[in-house]
């Protein structure tokens, strides 16, 4: 970084994934694969549901890679530039953006802190 330039400020965000009720087959290889209990079974829907969202590995995205009906997607690069910028995006209570606010109640929005320049590693 030159010495005219100034540091991007950090961004409050959200990450982990969502899930396309409508695609999901239910399969279960996102429920078996993720160690840290991200996502659960809804009887009610007979599909996958993200139940505990906050538990993701923030930048850890494997489990979409798994899944072969694509179901399930992450925050983007662009959603992440976009928050940066103050772009759209649904603001919760805490007033940090939600990159994927899908309205299910199953969804916990957890912030994530960003720093600039942080490199994200998926796995």
């Amino acid at each position: 970084m030159s010495g005219t330039e100034t540091p991007a400020k950090p961004i409050d965000i959200e990450w982990g994934p969502t899930v396309d009720a409508a695609a999901c087959t239910g399969c279960g290889t996102c429920i078996e694969f993720c160690r840290n209990d991200v996502y659960g079974w809804s009887e009610d829907r007979g599909t996958v549901v993200v139940a505990h969202k906050p538990h993701c590995v923030t930048g850890c995205s494997h489990c979409a890679t798994l899944c072969e009906a694509q179901a399930i997607t992450f925050p983007t690069l662009e959603d992440i530039k976009r928050a940066r910028r103050g772009g759209s995006g649904p603001v919760g209570p805490s007033g940090k953006r939600h990159l994927h606010a899908t309205g299910d109640p199953g969804d916990a929005y957890e912030p994530l802190h960003v720093e600039p320049g942080a490199a994200q590693h998926l796995v």
